[in-house]
């Protein structure tokens, strides 16, 4: 069972200030909001096993994993190279033995351990969402895969991640967040405000 935390320990907040401008009050309110990153990191830690990270975005699973006293290898992929750049730049700035690297998910490096998906597979098609799937069952026969893919159905009718939250705009039907709908749409149609669907 997910617990929404609505106030941020002292981690949280090491986390969050370890980012600059508008990606720190990204950084709070994520961790502030969303349940996943409590609940993968109790698993991740348990495992005590190496981390691929794929779709890290600016590292933020990296970096509360690290302060949460996860010592082992973690390392996170993302196509967008700015995230990557920032997520190093994080890292760095925290003292973090963090690696992140600008790539393909479609062609994942040489790996065993934990593959962990975030918050990526809404984003793609249905046979690039089972091309990344297909290369991440591919890393290594003996790997702990713990994958969760979440956030708010497909448009593009790709797999539909299951929502943690009851209540919100994700469990609903013909969701209306801004990964299902343009932008425009969006802002002019928001049904839900819990800052964790947005």
């Amino acid at each position: 069972m997910f617990h929404v935390s609505h106030s941020l320990d002292e981690r949280d907040r090491n986390v969050a200030t370890s980012y600059h401008g508008g990606l720190r009050r990204y950084a709070r309110l994520k961790l502030r909001y969303d349940p996943v990153y409590s609940e993968v990191a109790e698993r991740l830690i348990a495992a005590d096993a190496p981390v691929l990270d794929i779709g890290s975005g600016i590292g933020l699973l990296g970096l509360y994993l690290h302060e949460r006293g996860f010592r082992n290898r973690y390392h996170g992929i993302d196509c967008d190279a700015e995230k990557i750049s920032r997520a190093r730049r994080s890292a760095n700035e925290c003292a973090a033995p963090l690696t992140f690297e600008a790539r393909d998910a479609v062609v994942l490096p040489p790996f065993s351990g934990s593959v962990v998906l975030l918050d990526v597979l809404h984003y793609m098609d249905r046979e690039r969402q089972r091309a990344v799937l297909r290369s991440q069952h591919g890393v290594s026969p003996e790997t702990q895969h713990s994958s969760f893919a979440r956030r708010c159905r497909s448009r593009r009718g790709g797999i539909a991640p299951r929502s943690a939250k009851s209540g919100c705009c994700m469990a609903a039907a013909g969701c209306k967040c801004r990964h299902c709908i343009s932008r425009n749409e969006w802002k002019s149609n928001r049904r839900c405000r819990n800052s964790a669907c947005t």
